[in-house]
């Protein structure tokens, strides 16, 4: 187990994960906000040094994941991807507060950042509501059904973890 919190714990995946990761990030509530990625892909991110895909459980029921790429040399951690099979419960701020945890006390990471789509509404109340910092829009950076989406980058230092940790 890599982490745990109140409802839930946080394994790392193995190759016989992927089809279920994939049944969840294809769910209607999940596949505009994530990419699909296909069976080869989630292996050679799984093999890939520095890349770690999360589970998330609740007892026995998976109820998501994330995936994970870390830059040791500069203590950065990006979440690529969280996408949970329930939406709108508080899963994913209880899920973001293990994952930040996990990232600032146990892997000693000075930077946390993460992007969302432009009309990720829900994602992006989160992560402000959080203490995310905005840093900036990356433009038409997908091209998607016909049209371009462009992202938003979110971050949070170790410092600003630590004082939204003490007045929490």
């Amino acid at each position: 187990m890599l982490f745990r919190t109140r409802q839930f714990h946080a394994v790392k995946a193995t190759e016989k994960d992927i089809p279920a990761i994939r049944r969840i990030e294809s769910m209607p509530e999940n596949r505009d906000f994530v990419f699909q990625y296909s069976e080869k892909e989630h292996q050679a991110f799984m093999q890939t040094p520095g890349h770690v895909t999360l589970l998330f459980y609740m007892g026995e029921e998976l109820l998501g994941y994330a995936l994970i790429t870390t830059d040791e040399k500069n203590r950065s951690l990006e979440l690529r991807r969280i996408a949970l099979s329930h939406t709108g419960l508080g899963y994913g701020r209880e899920l973001m507060h293990g994952i930040q945890s996990w990232a600032f006390e146990e892997l000693g990471i000075h930077r946390l950042w993460l992007d969302a789509f432009e009309d990720n509404r829900r994602a992006i109340h989160l992560y402000e509501s959080m203490g995310y910092v905005y840093e900036g829009r990356l433009r038409d950076t997908v091209h998607s059904d016909g049209v371009f989406r462009s992202q938003l980058v979110y971050s949070l230092l170790e410092d600003e973890y630590k004082t939204l940790k003490e007045i929490s």
